[in-house]
Formats: structure tokens, C-alpha cells, sequence
């Protein structure tokens, strides 16, 4: 079966490396390879369970977002703490980042956080709570808002 696989492209050496040290740093997850030719440094990361997200979401939480076209996931034992981490580094650095942790209805404020940077434009980290942090109530609260279920072909039907 063929898979989806996701890259990350950075804009220079020092964001490229201090995205990798806040990957790090918040969640525990580093470079286990480098694949570096003469115009493309590479850092590959051990192959996870993973899936693959496509959405579109309202222009209000798109422009909260900055309009962001990728978005990479982390699951953490305490979104907010990660996040809280991961502006601390970038701003080491000199880069202004900010926490985002109320941008969906029906979820308690914080229980997902995004850190956009200002340095990194139309990129987001969203740090996710672990499942067994997650309780039945706060899943069904969420899934109540929404449609949720098998996707159909209707579903992705071009008018």
C-alpha cells in the first residue's frame, strides 16, 4: 500500500536546526539519519504511527493561524507545557512565537496547543494531548460538534 510522508521545508541551516531542537526539546523526538546532498540538508526521523491529515478550515481560524499549509502534530503528555517549552527556545534564538490554545469550540482551553512563529511562515506545531490524557467526556463533547465517520466519495465531490 502506498503511504504519505510529510517534509518539512525551512527557510535557512538555523530555523531548519532549531525547529529540530524544539522537536526535541518539547517531545522527545530527534534525527535518527541525515540525507544531505548539495542543495538540500536532510534529517530523517524513525518511522512512527502516523496518518495523514488534509483539511480546510473557516478563514477565522486560518488567519489565527496565519494561513498555515502544514502543521506538524506532536503528541505530549501536557500540550501547554510543550508549547510554553517551545516558544521559550525559539525566542533563545531571537524568534517571536506565540501560543494558540483556544481555536476550536467545544475543547477546553489548552487541551491542544498551536505555536505559530513569526519566522516560519505558514507553518504551525500543534501539540496534542496523549490519548490516555484525554477523557470519554471531552471526546464526546468534541465529536458532538461535528460529522464525524467513513469518508465517501461524496465527501470529496468537485462541483
Amino acid at each position: 500500500m502506498a503511504g504519505i510522508n510529510r517534509i518539512t521545508c525551512c527557510r535557512d541551516e538555523k530555523t531548519w536546526k532549531i525547529l529540530m531542537r524544539v522537536l526535541e526539546e518539547t517531545s522527545g523526538v530527534a534525527p535518527v539519519g541525515k540525507g544531505h546532498t548539495p542543495g538540500v540538508k536532510r534529517a530523517y526521523y524513525e518511522p512512527a504511527m502516523s496518518r495523514a491529515i488534509i483539511n480546510t478550515a473557516s478563514p477565522a481560524i486560518q488567519e489565527r493561524l496565519g494561513f498555515p499549509v502544514a502543521i506538524d502534530v506532536t503528541e505530549v503528555e501536557n500540550p501547554m507545557e510543550a508549547a510554553q517549552k517551545a516558544v521559550e527556545i525559539f525566542g533563545r534564538y531571537g524568534y517571536f512565537a506565540k501560543i494558540i490554545d483556544d481555536l476550536e469550540t467545544g475543547l477546553r482551553k489548552g487541551f491542544m496547543a498551536f505555536v505559530i512563529v513569526r519566522e516560519l511562515p505558514h507553518y504551525a506545531l500543534l501539540y496534542w494531548p496523549m490519548e490516555k490524557n484525554v477523557t470519554p467526556e471531552e471526546l464526546a463533547e468534541f465529536r458532538a460538534q461535528g460529522e464525524f465517520g467513513p469518508w465517501t466519495q461524496a465527501d470529496g465531490a468537485i462541483d
